[in-house]
């Protein structure tokens, strides 16, 4: 059978129309999971960072060295803003 490009198109699309449609969105799902993936590891290397940027300042704050020890309730405060912004992070992109 001779058809013309156009009509052997045409009837290739009429024939598999459900399973390209079903590979297009198949393909869509896995897009959006690995772009939230890499959001969300993003995301959280952020807070890592922001909670270190955190503790230094308060560190500076009372005249004390990088990566010091510093009062419990200021510590406690760091930690639970750290917390906070993990938190956030999962609720934005995770799946769960």
């Amino acid at each position: 059978m001779n058809l013309p490009m156009n009509e052997q198109s045409n009837s290739f699309f009429a024939r598999n129309w459900f399973k390209l449609f079903f590979v297009g969105v198949t393909v869509l799902i896995i897009f959006i999971y690995f772009e939230r993936e890499d959001r969300l590891d993003t995301c959280l290397s952020n807070a890592i960072e922001m909670h270190n940027k955190w503790w230094d300042a308060q560190c500076t704050e009372y005249k004390r060295g990088e990566d010091c020890k510093l009062p419990t309730l200021v510590a406690e405060k760091v930690a639970n803003d750290y917390r906070q912004l993990k938190d956030d992070c999962f609720r934005r992109y995770s799946f769960k």
